[in-house]
C-alpha cells in the first residue's frame, strides 16, 4: 500500500509515516520498554560502512565461539577491539535505513529468498534494533499470546526468534478498550526463548521474552542486539523481512509501521 493513499490522521509524529494501528501518544505511555537501558543509547548510522559495523560472522567463527572460543582467539585484533567496544555499550539502529555493507549474505539476495512475498536485493532496514551487551533482557510491550517461535539458522537471520500478538488497549476517556492486534518479532535472541514458550502461550506485559543472543545463536550478528518489528500482517511464520528492498518502501512502511510508536522517541 503506498503511503499517498493513507489518511494525513494516521500518520506519525517521526515523520511520513504510517501509523495503521492509529496509536497515540497517550497509548504508548502505557507500554512497557522493550530494553531497559540503564544509560542512553547511542545511535548508530549505518547507510555508510564505517567504525559503527562491525558486521557478521563467518560460518567458521560461529562455530568456535559456540565451542567457546574467546574473541581474541577468533578475530584479528583490530575487528576484535571493535567488536568488544560496541558489543558492550548500549545503542539503537535506526528505522527505514538504506544499510550500506551489512546484508551481503545470500540471506538478503532477491534471486535466493522471498519472505512474505518480498523480493529483490534488501538493504532498506524496517525495524528497530536495540542493542546491549549479550545477556541483556528483552521484555515484552504489551500483553498478547505466542504466535511463533523457533530458530532461524541462516547467516545474517535472527537466530532465535518469537513473534507475539499483542492485545492493543486503548486510551478512551480514562477506559482501556480492545483496540486491535498487533504482531511483533523479536530477533537474535538467546536460546532460552525455543525452550520456554510454545505457539498460543499467554504472554505478560513486562515479561522477559528472552535476552541478547551472542554470535552463535543470534544469526551470526557480532554486535549483540534485538530486532524489533511491527506488523500488520499476521506473519506465516517465525520470519519477517528485517529489511527490504527500496523499491517495496511503501508497502513496507504501511505493513512494518514505525516501532517508535511502541518504544517511544529513541532518537
Amino acid at each position: 500500500m503506498s503511503t499517498e493513499k493513507i489518511p494525513p490522521e494516521t500518520c506519525s509524529p517521526f515523520g511520513s509515516y504510517p501509523n495503521p494501528f492509529r496509536l497515540t501518544v497517550e497509548d504508548r505511555d502505557t507500554f512497557h520498554p522493550v530494553v531497559k537501558f540503564p544509560v542512553t543509547p547511542t545511535v548508530f548510522d549505518f547507510t555508510k560502512p564505517n567504525s559503527d559495523t562491525v558486521g557478521m560472522a563467518t560460518h567458521e567463527q560461529r562455530q568456535a565461539a559456540a565451542a567457546g572460543g574467546r574473541l581474541e582467539d577468533i578475530l584479528p585484533p583490530d575487528l576484535c577491539q571493535r567488536v568488544q567496544a560496541i558489543s558492550s555499550s548500549y545503542a539503537i539502529g535506526r528505522y527505514d535505513e538504506p544499510r550500506a555493507g551489512l546484508y551481503e549474505s545470500d540471506l538478503f539476495d532477491d534471486t535466493a529468498n522471498s519472505i512474505e512475498n518480498y523480493t529483490g536485493r534488501r538493504n532498506l532496514h524496517v525495524g528497530i534494533d536495540l542493542g546491549g551487551p549479550v545477556g541483556t533482557p528483552v521484555h515484552a510491550f504489551a500483553p498478547g499470546r505466542v504466535h511463533a517461535v523457533g530458530y532461524n539458522a541462516a547467516l545474517g537471520d535472527y537466530g532465535n526468534v518469537i513473534v507475539v500478538a499483542h492485545d492493543l488497549l486503548h486510551n478512551n476517556n480514562n477506559q482501556r478498550t480492545m483496540k486491535t492486534v498487533c504482531y511483533a518479532l523479536y530477533g537474535h535472541l538467546d536460546s532460552a526463548v525455543v525452550h520456554n514458550f510454545r505457539v498460543g502461550d499467554p504472554v505478560q506485559a513486562g515479561q522477559v521474552l528472552g535476552a541478547m543472543g551472542a554470535i552463535h545463536e543470534n544469526g551470526g550478528w557480532w554486535a549483540p542486539h534485538v530486532h524489533f518489528q511491527l506488523s500488520v500482517q499476521v506473519p506465516v511464520t517465525h520470519d519477517l523481512p528485517g529489511a527490504v528492498a527500496a523499491a517495496d518502501r511503501s508497502r513496507a512502511l504501511y505493513e512494518y509501521p514505525d516501532p517508535r510508536w511502541v518504544l517511544g522517541e529513541l532518537y
